[in-house]
């Protein structure tokens, strides 16, 4: 089970008794595990900073041109401030993979049961940060499942597996096509034209 989600509000998505459900994008970043022989510092699952510089920050920023190869532009996806160009007020959660897993290294993150859980632990989260004890819906918003390269994987996993498929969570919330494969490079128009 992931011990560590990336979760980032924007503050024009209201927290207040008049919110409507929350509307979130899962992005599952690229599969750890095949970078565990190379990558040393993947091995020290859930801490320090080389293991959250490549398995969340990167993901994050943008930390230099993304098509200037001789920088670190290319490996550096900028989630937020895609999200935040797309225009769309939605939860970017990040669930942060464990490498030492292998195949599994997300765990819990791919049953749908679990991530509803998640994601209505993390909604209750932040409706308390900003007073409120109790979300004004109890339950979430519109949900799209994103990925990067390897990452892609993931959302199959999710959306086939036994158990979640007649589960609410990806009948009623990850439905209507939102369940789109969205890659790091193309998430500003993805959400653009998404019904967020």
């Amino acid at each position: 089970m992931p011990k560590y989600f990336a979760a980032a509000w924007p503050r024009a998505l209201p927290r207040d008794e008049g919110a409507a459900p929350t509307p979130f994008l899962v992005f599952f970043t690229h599969q750890l595990a095949q970078n565990r022989d190379a990558l040393q510092y993947l091995k020290q699952y859930p801490d320090g900073w080389d293991y959250f510089y490549i398995s969340l920050y990167r993901y994050l920023n943008f930390m230099g041109n993304p098509l200037d190869a001789a920088s670190d532009g290319p490996f550096t996806r900028g989630l937020l401030p895609q999200t935040a160009a797309s225009g769309k007020n939605l939860v970017l959660v990040i669930p942060v993979p464990n490498a030492m897993q292998g195949d599994a290294e997300l765990g819990d993150g791919l049953d749908a049961g679990m991530m509803e859980t998640f994601l209505l632990e993390i909604q209750s989260f932040f409706f308390k940060q900003a007073g409120l004890f109790r979300a004004p819906s109890s339950y979430i918003g519109r949900v799209a499942l994103g990925a990067f390269s390897s990452g892609n994987n993931h959302i199959p996993r999710f959306l086939s597996r036994y158990s979640n498929v007649s589960h609410r969570f990806c009948s009623d919330t990850v439905k209507d096509g939102m369940h789109q494969l969205i890659c790091a490079s193309m998430l500003t128009d993805a959400l653009r034209r998404s019904r967020f």
